[in-house]
């Protein structure tokens, strides 16, 4: 048996119409209408983060000591991981949230490769909030995985004491 569906070629074949329909107004467009444009999407953008600095200021932002120390064991783990397939790696933290950038040409944890690699990779991806998977230099491959050290609780939901 074999299913075979094309999401990413139907995806970019839309985006690429969508592209050329965006050149083909850019170059018939008059500088009027440009700027009005402009103008309308910095409107919206300011929108944008008008909610969410007033969604913001609804809540706190409560760092939790757990996930960071989780943090710093996922960041040795992955510290081995990459020295072991080789990947160049950055395991950096910021005030909020923590993040590591594995690089290299290609993957493979396969069934031969030892336990851990397949376990601590598993355990990268499970435990990130989100993971970013894209083209770098040279044709390299960036794996970026964020880990929130935080939870927002709303202000209205905290009770007087």
């Amino acid at each position: 048996m074999r299913i075979e569906k094309k999401y990413y070629t139907e995806e970019t074949r839309l985006w690429r119409k969508a592209e050329e329909k965006e050149q083909r107004w850019e170059k018939s467009a008059t500088e009027g209408e440009k700027a009005q444009r402009d103008l309308l999407s910095h409107i919206e953008a300011e929108k944008i983060i008008n909610k969410m600095q007033e969604a913001q200021k609804d809540s706190y932002q409560i760092i939790y000591r757990q996930r960071v120390e989780r943090f710093k064991i996922l960041g040795e783990k992955a510290l081995v991981l990459a020295e072991q397939a080789p990947m160049d790696i950055i395991v950096e933290t910021e005030t909020l949230f923590g993040r590591i950038v594995m690089t290299a040409d290609s993957l493979m944890i396969m069934e031969s490769s030892p336990v851990f690699m397949r376990t601590d990779f598993a355990a990268l991806i499970e435990e990130s909030e989100s993971i970013s998977v894209l083209p770098a230099a040279d044709g390299m491959i960036e794996f970026t995985f964020i880990y929130p050290f935080y939870t927002e609780i709303r202000k209205e939901y905290q009770t007087q004491s």
